[in-house]
């Protein structure tokens, strides 16, 4: 049987400092866009379709930015409407390669799961006209971004960028999957007014070696966890009334990098304790105020292991059953990890 052992008393960080995200460098390569149309009440879109989106993930995550655009129902936003909008088609699940429908079906999937990843590494093999790079900054649950974007060859067109946010691992029930589960990859919004962003330049005609930059600030919602977050930078060509997508920078993911100091976590969540039963191995947690909090074991590196509980918590005592998850294996220096507005209270725990 596995022993769980307090190693000191309890650690709490705070990131009271901007924390870095990237550096803004832009990429000469060419990167495809993988949209899933799709809804949480749609139960096609939790079965084949919920398969076979993690299928493209597997295949294509190093060459592609992928995105779960829902249209309507619990995850809806006026972005993914705008998007899902800007493609045409009805129904759900339909997925997209930037803007071409690929009319995927339950009994097509070994095929256009195929015809999908050579079409991705054949764009990713091409001379890219334009691209854009990131560097972020992210300060409490404030995110911002100063964007970057070069042509590498002549081009005419409107061009427009946004960077838009992506979170990986949304809790929520989706019909054909059940209830609470983990949506991955789920357009949550950009940093901008308008869907598609802001004009390039005014200019149509654009010389080869030009360069653009533009700031973006954002205040992040509370509901959103933010080292679960993902930006990417897009570039369109907007022709008529529909937007086209030319190219985009590879997904970089959130990094709260934590710091630890010895004490309770005063602030935005008031007074957070949290404490570990070695015997029972149950993990106790007390919040003094309440609201939307995120409990899981990460390793050493900050990298997460295993999901407790996100949702609301009321304002007392709080506590999880870490036998429950016996068969989940984990050894070595863990932490207790509890998130709330970007603020973090650290335990950690030898597991043996």
């Amino acid at each position: 049987m596995k022993n769980y052992l307090i190693v000191s008393l309890l650690l709490a960080s705070i990131l009271t400092t901007a924390s870095p995200v990237a550096a803004q460098q832009v990429e000469e390569k060419q990167y495809s866009l993988i949209t899933k149309r799709t809804a949480t009440w749609c139960p096609l879109c939790g079965g084949w379709g919920w398969n076979f989106f993690k299928s493209l993930i597997s295949d294509n995550k190093e060459k592609a930015i992928l995105w779960a655009a829902h249209h309507s129902g619990d995850l809806v936003n006026s972005v993914s409407e705008d998007i899902t909008s800007n493609l045409g088609g009805f129904g759900q699940p339909r997925f997209y390669v930037n803007n071409d429908d690929k009319n995927v079906t339950s009994s097509n999937t070994a095929t256009k799961r195929q015809q999908i990843r050579d079409e991705v590494d054949d764009n990713f093999q091409k001379s890219p006209q334009v691209n854009a790079g990131l560097r972020c900054n992210v300060s409490g649950r404030n995110l911002s971004c100063d964007t970057r974007v070069v042509f590498f060859q002549n081009d005419t067109g409107h061009f427009y960028v946004s960077v838009y946010i992506i979170e990986n691992g949304v809790i929520n029930d989706q019909a054909g999957r059940g209830n609470n589960v983990s949506h991955p990859y789920v357009l949550r919004g950009n940093m901008h007014d308008s869907s598609f962003g802001v004009r390039i330049t005014d200019d149509t005609v654009i010389a080869s070696g030009s360069e653009y930059t533009f700031q973006f600030n954002k205040d992040l919602p509370n509901e959103w966890e933010i080292d679960s977050l993902y930006l990417t930078a897009i570039i369109w060509d907007k022709q008529g009334d529909t937007y086209y997508f030319q190219n985009g920078s590879k997904p970089l993911k959130i990094d709260m990098t934590t710091q630890i100091t010895s004490a309770d976590v005063e602030g935005d969540m008031h007074k957070v304790q949290l404490r570990f039963d070695p015997e029972r191995k149950i993990v106790h947690a007390y919040v003094a105020k309440s609201g939307h909090y995120t409990v899981r074991l990460v390793d050493l590196q900050g990298r997460p292991l295993l999901l407790l509980y996100r949702g609301m918590l009321a304002e007392g005592h709080h506590q999880w059953d870490l036998r429950s998850h016996a068969d989940r294996s984990f050894k070595g220096i863990l932490y207790v990890q509890l998130i709330s507005k970007g603020v973090q209270s650290v335990l950690p725990v030898i597991v043996r």
